[in-house]
Formats: C-alpha cells, structure tokens, sequence
C-alpha cells in the first residue's frame, strides 16, 4: 500500500480520542479552561450514563467575539505565542496546547454560551463537527462561559460502549478529580451534580481564608484533619553551581531561586486509621499525579519516613495510601508542563534540588 495522506476526518478522529480518552478526560479540559479565565466558581454537570452530557460553567471572564473565528479549531491558544514559551506557561496556566475545544467538537457535539462584562447579552455558539463556530445566537447568560459537550464518543462506538460500562467509576474519578483541584485551587468553589443522582453530588466552598488545610476539613473532615500537621520548607537553588542534566540546557535557570513547599501531613504518632486518603500533590497550584516521575519518588519518600516513626514506636498497624497535600511552588523555567496529555506530570529540570526540599522537611515533621 502507497503512502498517502489521510482524510481530514480520519486524522480528527484519531487524533482527538488521545485527547479525551474518557469523560472524565472531557471534564478535566474545561475545568482547566474555568481556571484559566480567572473563575471562582465552577460547576460541573454530568448524565448519569457519562456520555448523554457533560458541562462545565464557570463565572471567569468570558470569551471575546473577537476569538469567536478561531474558537474550536486544533492550535488555536490565548495562553502561548511560541514554543519557547512553554519554559514558564506551567506555572501561569493549565492548558497551552489549544487541542481542548478541538477536540470536543469531534467527540461530541460541542455548544457553548459565553458572555464577558461589557456585553448586553451572552453569545450562544454552536460548532461544527470540522472544527470552529458554525452558528451563533444571543442567549441570556450570566458573566463567564457554559461548555456543553452531548453524544460523547458517538462517531467511536468501541469507546461509548466502554465509556457506558465504566460510568460508575468515571463519576468516581470525577469528584476525585475535583478533590484535587480543591487540594491545588482551595480559593475556587467547585459544584458536582450527576443529573437524575443528588446523593452523589458534591461541593466545595472556600471560606474567607482559603486553604489546603480547608480544603482536606471540608474533603475528609475534621477526623482526618485533627490528624495533621502543616509544614513548610524553601530549597534555595544556585543555578550556577547546581548539577544539570540535558533538559537544563533547554530549560535555562538563572540566578538563586527556591522551590517553596507547603504540606499537609500526618503528625507523628497519627492514627493511621483516620488517615488513608491518598496523596494530594500540585506544581504551581497544577493538580499532578502521585503515581509518576519525581512526585512518585516524593510520594515513597514520605511513605518510608512515615513507616520508620511506626517501627520506632513498635507499631503494628498497617501503612496504606496516607494522606499527605503538597503544594510545590517552583524557580521559572524548572520544569517542563508538556509531558503527556492530560497534564498530570511535569518534568523537572533538577529534580535533586526539589527532592533535597521535600527531604528536608520530611525531617523536620519526623525527626526524634
């Protein structure tokens, strides 16, 4: 067989999948675009089955009629101009890659109601299949943006029929997603409602002094919480006498700067059945997995700390998934945000020095 160029088509469907791979992929993206518009509220709706409906409104500041003909179509971005530019993007936004509403609109049918402050009325668009608005209305709508994607996977039948099989655990993972925006985000209120299922929704609001202590009481509760201890620890970094590796070289440091960490820990002596709820981390208020790279290695370390106080004490109690929220503010260009599609891992640039950090206040929290 020849080599030939694919269909526009056949490209946007195998392409888009990689993006949404599931709906609670689908969520993530327009949750990260709420954050992105400076929202302080964002709610999110789903269909019971996971794949009828899913929404995401927030009250951020809107979308520009101006961006109107760019809106949906695949590398179309507000939030870089170059790729360059990607060395500082992660600490300042979640998404970057403008793949989110491109992608949507080919795994569903995507509308979406935005309305910014100097507009009389709210602009309802819909779009088309291919990518970009097809039509547009005016509609009363409150400040900020509704994103509504219907019929997801419709044109991907293998991956509906899966999508329905697991929609029990996907809303699971939802409102598990969502806890760990709480955890990074504790300043944005957050709303889960599955439609047709009140007894799973679930909220989160933020009191006048948001935190990541707030954010596991109203989480996991005062059982948990009355278990912890909050620690801090700062790791200067001289980038002129560090050790580098080759993503150094492209991601330049300069200067002496510091990575700030923020826990949320157990205290020693903690009940260890009051405290398995898993680990919490962000980088730059970027929610990311416990389960790769540097924030894995992190993750044991505080696991084999946590299980030497527990010998020392002659305790025969289980360790199993302790709770710990870790908020990692990081130097400029440390770190690279574009490692894989749903943005839930970063690669550091001298992961050492973060590592000497979290070391050293693991020792603060534990020491005899």
């Amino acid at each position: 067989m020849p080599i030939s160029a694919l269909p526009q088509e056949t490209v946007r469907l195998l392409g888009s999948p990689l993006v949404y791979s599931s709906p609670a992929a689908v969520v993530k993206e327009l949750v990260d675009n709420a954050i992105d518009a400076h929202a302080t509220s964002v709610e999110v709706f789903i269909s019971a089955n996971t794949v009828d409906s899913v929404e995401v409104r927030d009250n951020g500041h809107g979308i520009h009629p101006d961006d109107f003909a760019t809106l949906g179509h695949r590398g179309c971005t507000s939030k870089l101009r170059s790729f360059e530019e990607i060395q500082t993007v992660g600490g300042v936004t979640l998404g970057f890659r403008g793949d989110a509403l491109a992608s949507a609109t080919t795994v569903s049918t995507l509308k979406i109601v935005t309305r910014t402050a100097g507009e009389p009325t709210a602009s309802k668009l819909s779009f088309s299949e291919k990518g970009g608005v097809d039509k547009i209305e005016r509609a009363p709508a409150p400040v900020g943006t509704a994103v509504k994607a219907t019929n997801l996977f419709a044109k991907i039948p293998v991956r509906k029929q899966w999508a329905l099989k697991e929609a029990t655990k996907t809303i699971s993972k939802i409102k598990e997603l969502l806890h760990s925006y709480a955890f990074a985000k504790p300043h944005v209120k957050l709303t889960f409602r599955v439609l047709d299922q009140p007894k799973v929704s679930w909220s989160y609001a933020p009191g006048s002094h948001p935190s990541t202590k707030q954010a596991a009481l109203q989480v996991f509760g005062i059982e948990l919480v009355s278990q912890c201890i909050e620690k801090t620890n700062k790791q200067v970094q001289d980038a002129t006498n560090s050790r580098t590796n080759d993503l150094a070289g492209i991601f330049k440091i300069r200067g002496k700067d510091v990575y700030a960490i923020d826990a949320l820990l157990p205290q020693p002596g903690a009940d260890l059945t009051k405290i398995s709820r898993g680990a919490w981390f962000s980088v730059d208020s970027r929610p990311v997995s416990s389960s790769k790279g540097t924030i894995k290695t992190l993750y044991s370390a505080f696991k084999a700390r946590l299980s030497q106080t527990l010998e020392s004490a002659d305790s025969t109690a289980t360790l199993k998934n302790p709770f710990m929220a870790v908020n990692i503010k990081c130097p400029p260009q440390s770190y690279d945000p574009n490692v894989e599609p749903s943005k839930d891992e970063v690669l550091f640039a001298n992961s050492h020095h973060l590592v000497e950090a979290f070391e050293r206040l693991l020792e603060d929290a534990y020491s005899a």
